[in-house]
């Protein structure tokens, strides 16, 4: 049993190493000394073009695959101590924690850094796992990810929502057949009236059915009484709630606790292949809220 144990290491290792070295000599570099992940020179030489950036994290191109990208946290050089450095490393975690979870939504992860006990900068303390139970390790440097064609304006953002979540269409049109006035767009992004960010925030029935009742139907020059406000309500409920793909995503925010109103235009994208996919480039969750993620 001790010899078939010892063989069977052997071989993940042997595995873990081609799958190393199938993305490139700069990964076995990376992995033989992770601090090359804080070295600006050596990610210049190694890695392709860099494709954006936020407060503690910065993503580039594989530079022999622009298809993947590269998402790395970085320590800022307006915190010396390297908060920001823990900071991405910690939202890097979630993301390598969620995003296989739900591929419809987000990249696919291939790759990540190893994954190390954080600390506290407030307090000094670790934070994550223990040398007990290591698997809950909450900190990875980086991540080689699915690259996605990044949403940049709101033309494209509402054509995508039409695309991949038909529902969204069907009840702005019940409201309007309803004679209840409703604006031109009701997915632009940059909109204060985001129709599909809003409900995606509220995210459980009785929230999303309050969202209704109370705002999108109580206009004031809506001709409805309120009993058939209710019932529009419930039905408008019941459509968004039951839909499929609505559902699971209205799911991936109460499991991942993602912040809803993040999923703005450049902030998502779509898959390069078929372009049908509404996927979510950043997890939004951080260690601390000192600033926001950018694209990727």
């Amino acid at each position: 049993m001790r010899k078939l144990l010892k063989e069977w290491r052997q071989y993940l290792d042997e595995i873990s190493k081609s799958e190393i070295s199938y993305f490139g000599k700069e990964f076995e570099e990376l992995m033989a000394n992770p601090d090359l992940a804080k070295d600006k020179d050596w990610i210049a030489n190694n890695m392709g073009k860099r494709l954006g950036g936020g407060y503690s994290r910065v993503a580039y191109e594989l530079k022999n695959n622009p298809e993947l990208v590269w998402k790395t946290a970085y320590a800022s050089t307006d915190h010396p101590d390297e908060t920001s450095f823990e900071e991405g490393s910690y939202t890097n975690a979630q993301e390598a924690k969620y995003f296989n979870r739900y591929p419809d939504f987000f990249p696919k992860v291939y790759m990540t850094g190893e994954a190390t006990r954080g600390y506290d900068p407030e307090t000094g303390e670790l934070m994550g796992g223990t040398d007990e139970y290591p698997e809950e390790k909450s900190f990875i440097p980086w991540l080689i990810i699915d690259r996605v064609e990044v949403i940049a304006n709101d033309r494209d953002y509402d054509a995508l929502i039409h695309k991949v979540f038909p529902v969204m269409q069907q009840a702005v049109d019940k409201v309007k057949a309803a004679g209840v006035p409703i604006r031109k767009s009701m997915f632009a992004s940059t909109k204060r009236s985001n129709f599909f960010i809003k409900t995606m925030r509220y995210g459980n029935y009785e929230e999303i059915y309050r969202y209704f009742h109370d705002s999108v139907l109580n206009h004031p020059r809506s001709p409805l009484d309120d009993k058939q406000r209710e019932k529009l309500a419930y039905e408008l409920t019941d459509m968004i709630t039951k839909d499929y793909k609505m559902s699971r995503l209205l799911q991936l925010f109460q499991e991942t606790g993602a912040d809803a109103g993040d999923i703005r235009v450049g902030n998502v994208g779509t898959d390069l292949a078929t372009g049908s996919k509404f996927i979510i480039l950043d997890i939004s969750k951080f260690l601390f809220q000192h600033g926001r993620e950018g694209s990727y």
